[in-house]
């Protein structure tokens, strides 16, 4: 993806969601947000709308390639049990 791409994605996004993170939810300007993929590039993620959110720096670095950030994924692996499927719990969040 290009600047201008990431520019005009970035601009859709606020539009759909406002110039906040998706993960935390804090309130930052636009120029402070940076594109997410919801599914990694690394695990076969796309550049499209759809899989493409905004998010904080802190948020965007600490995810690698998970599909959560830490302080979900902990949250998710700690009340994950044999009957509970990882993309049962990844729909919970919007995944």
């Amino acid at each position: 993806m290009n600047k201008k791409q990431k520019i005009q994605r970035k601009a859709q996004l606020i539009l759909e969601y406002g110039s906040c993170c998706w993960w935390c939810g804090c309130n930052l300007p636009p120029e402070k947000l940076t594109l997410d993929h919801l599914k990694p590039s690394s695990r076969g993620g796309t550049n499209s709308l759809e899989n493409l959110r905004l998010a904080c720096s802190p948020c965007n670095s600490s995810r690698g390639n998970s599909l959560f950030p830490p302080k979900h994924r902990q949250i998710l692996l700690s009340n994950l049990g044999n009957t509970v499927s990882q993309d049962q719990h990844a729909s919970t969040f919007g995944i």
